[in-house]
């Protein structure tokens, strides 16, 4: 009798790889009219980062998993990543030190309910592990970690660990999504997941200040609501996505034409007080077009009225690309 060849789609209990990324960076001088404390230097030496993430998980019970990413951090962006909204280097928001920092980058549990008949395969990956789960499924996911795990994920643009590393490209620019200095935050995510598309809502906490270390507490004062679809494509039989996302963030930021109005030169910090909103949009669309090429694009826009809280100076962006 033949024997049945190994089952290589075993569910596995647990999931654990390692990630670290060193990337040096320089520019030649150049001339400028105007240097501020905010402006990219016009003659610096080049600056190195570096960041290495664990990524570990384990399964619980059925269709639950705990990830756990211890992560540690250093060195510096150009110009300590100031200057440029778009910065070319995409780890350096990761560092909060030149020295290197060991921190809980996500610590968060992770069930999905299966609704309806069906099933697909998961293989193992980051914060993956290999299993069965249902083709129709309402997932939450609650805890910390970074917020563009879940939203505005493109295939072709999203990781500057191994992909394109500027900040503009690794999101919907206009994007001020929620998180601390490092990236990360506090919430929950709600997922409702089909085989051909999706919808997915997260409230996450912002921090206390424009790109501060600390997350506010105060809930109903300070947070980030972000709410995204999805819808699974074909083009020429090959598989692609479409996804739009809408983002409200409440904190208490300045007002731009306040801080202009009431201080020269201009103080954002001065405004800053009663919680002020920031609302916008981004669509992304990624296609594959051969079996090692896709390609993608981007547009975002964000009301532009009240303080940048927690990315980057962005308020409209049109990216695109191939790879």
């Amino acid at each position: 009798m033949p024997q049945s060849p190994a089952d290589t789609t075993k569910d596995r209990a647990w999931s654990f790889h390692v990630q670290a990324t060193s990337i040096w960076q320089y520019h030649p001088d150049f001339p400028a009219t105007y240097t501020g404390k905010n402006s990219l230097l016009t003659s610096e030496p080049g600056q190195v980062s570096f960041t290495s993430t664990v990524y570990a998980g384990v399964r619980l019970w059925k269709q639950a998993a705990l990830y756990f990413n211890p992560e540690v951090a250093g060195g510096s962006g150009l110009s300590s990543a100031l200057g440029i909204a778009g910065f070319p280097n995409g780890e350096t928001f990761r560092i909060g030190s030149k020295q290197l920092k060991l921190y809980v980058a996500r610590l968060y549990l992770e069930q999905k309910f299966a609704i309806g008949p069906g099933s697909d395969y998961e293989t193992d990956d980051l914060n993956q592990i290999q299993q069965h789960t249902p083709a129709t499924y309402l997932s939450i996911r609650a805890g910390k970690f970074s917020i563009a795990d879940f939203f505005d994920d493109n295939s072709y643009s999203h990781d500057p660990r191994e992909q394109f590393m500027n900040w503009s490209l690794m999101s919907n620019g206009a994007w001020d999504y929620p998180a601390n200095t490092r990236g990360y935050t506090i919430g929950a995510v709600v997922e409702y997941h089909t085989p051909g598309w999706a919808v997915r809502a997260g409230i996450t906490q912002v921090p206390t200040y424009a790109n501060g270390p600390t997350l506010d507490n105060q809930i109903s004062k300070a947070h980030g609501i972000t709410v995204e679809g999805e819808k699974n494509i074909r083009i020429n039989k090959r598989a692609g996505v479409v996804r739009l996302l809408l983002f409200h963030n409440l904190a208490g930021m300045g007002n731009y034409e306040e801080a202009v109005k009431n201080s020269q030169p201009p103080d954002i910090e001065a405004v800053r007080g009663d919680p002020r909103s920031k609302n916008g949009l981004g669509v992304s669309f990624e296609q594959e077009v051969g079996n090692q090429a896709g390609i993608f694009m981007r547009g975002s826009w964000n009301d532009g009225h009240n303080e940048t809280w927690a990315f980057t100076e962005i308020d409209h962006s049109l990216s695109g690309g191939i790879v």
